[in-house]
């Protein structure tokens, strides 16, 4: 006996992470659901699909606010070889709600990193030590600010402090991340910005500037605000998702840093979240 098509199908599978049924309806007796598979491997069909997930299933969801900071090292093969070390901060770029944001905005969290701290004398190095380091970091973003000839010109400015690492006296160590000024519209506020000019006596002097015992190192850094689209989920509560106001604040804002002299170096990446 020849067997029936059968008009309603389902069968077992998953959709973004979570376990479900997948249930189908051609609309027609008799008629089986039909699914297309193109060259590049995308699905289509034109039947009724139904995804049932089961019991407290859970999807992957994109995080609007995702941002991520650190670093790593890599060790040399032989004796003779050179340390490769790289530093980074990424995330999901702002995205403003049609209107650029107002007012200032403090940003707390966390820096990591490394440092080196030799001993010089007229015979060159005679001692040093190096080693890795986390600290707080603290920013303050003012979207409201005004040049002098009265036009907005928003900046961003910060601290690296609370060091903590294998060496004595670290604690009272700090990098300021000197005030940059940041782009005036809210589009670009959304990509990164970088201190150009490391010369302390320059008049565009805008770096870092890194006090560590009695060094002082001068140097550079970037940021970048992250996370605030105009409809946000955020994983810090219970996910839930809400729509931000026009011209509100980026939820975060994360960078790397570095400065150096002939005796101290530093370098490391923050994130920090308003």
């Amino acid at each position: 006996m020849a067997s029936a098509t059968v008009q309603i199908t389902t069968f077992q599978g998953n959709y973004n992470g979570a376990g479900g049924t997948y249930s189908c309806d051609s609309g027609t007796p008799g008629q089986a659901c039909v699914v297309n598979v193109a060259p590049n491997g995308a699905y289509t069909s034109a039947d009724t699909w139904t995804f049932t997930p089961e019991l407290n299933a859970r999807a992957y969801q994109a995080d609007a606010t995702f941002m991520s900071f650190g670093w790593w090292l890599r060790t040399p093969r032989n004796p003779d070889g050179a340390y490769a070390f790289e530093y980074y901060a990424d995330g999901q770029a702002f995205v403003p709600n049609a209107t650029t944001p107002t007012g200032t905005a403090t940003y707390t969290g966390r820096a990591a990193g490394r440092y080196a701290v030799q001993e010089v004398d007229g015979t060159g190095v005679v001692d040093g030590m190096s080693g890795e380091f986390t600290a707080a970091a603290s920013l303050t973003a003012n979207f409201s600010a005004r040049d002098i000839g009265g036009m907005p010109a928003p900046t961003v400015e910060g601290t690296i402090s609370g060091f903590q690492g294998e060496m004595d006296g670290m604690s009272g160590w700090m990098v300021t991340l000197n005030q940059q000024a940041l782009a005036n519209n809210a589009a670009a506020l959304g990509a990164s910005f970088t201190s150009g000019e490391i010369d302390p006596t320059a008049a565009g002097f805008d770096g870092v500037t890194a006090v560590m015992g009695d060094q002082t190192a001068h140097g550079s850094w970037t940021g970048q605000f992250f996370g605030n689209a105009a409809t946000v989920t955020d994983p810090n509560n219970g996910g839930s998702t809400a729509t931000n106001v026009l011209g509100a604040a980026p939820v975060g804002v994360g960078g790397t840093f570095q400065a150096d002299n002939e005796s101290v170096s530093i370098a490391g990446a923050f994130g920090a979240r308003r």
